[in-house]
């Protein structure tokens, strides 16, 4: 899989799990179009690279983060001088 494609994936996993609109596991598969075990992965990999804590909730049925925030793929513009070597 292609790094754009990772990251779209992870983007689009993160807005539904943030949102709390994932349903239940079939459903938020077929929402990212990936199978149920692709799913799997794709939260534990979640889980371990961005160390948060990503939980089904039962009564909501849905996939959400047990501390409100969201993940934030970016580069970021760093403006010190680079040391070269001569």
């Amino acid at each position: 899989m292609s790094i754009t494609k990772a990251i779209e994936r992870i983007k689009q996993a993160n807005h539904l799990i943030a949102y709390e609109i994932t349903g239940k596991p079939a459903d938020f598969a077929k929402k990212l179009n990936i199978s149920k075990r692709s799913l799997s992965n794709l939260i534990r990999e979640m889980r371990g690279n961005f160390n948060v804590s990503i939980v089904f909730d039962k009564k909501l049925q849905t996939y959400k983060y047990e501390v409100e925030g969201s993940i934030v793929i970016a580069f970021v513009k760093d403006n010190k001088t680079k040391n070269t070597l001569v």
